[in-house]
């Protein structure tokens, strides 16, 4: 991964983190990727936890979804 894009993520990372920890955002999010991608509410929220943990490393496209 290049400077580049792991500068960009970490942002990111912080930026989602504050979102997503507001009382069922995270919630929310998982609800709207379900209904776009394949997978349920409860596959993406263990997906943007693991995200948000750095355990997870988002393709382009999925951050733009999250966004």
């Amino acid at each position: 991964m290049s400077i580049e894009r792991k500068t960009y993520l970490e942002v990111w990372l912080r930026r989602i983190g504050l979102e997503l920890s507001a009382s069922g955002r995270l919630s929310e999010v998982a609800l709207i990727l379900s209904r776009k991608k394949s997978g349920g509410p409860v596959d993406w929220a263990d997906r943007l936890k693991r995200i948000l943990g750095r355990e997870d490393n988002p393709g382009f496209e999925l951050l733009t979804d999250i966004d």
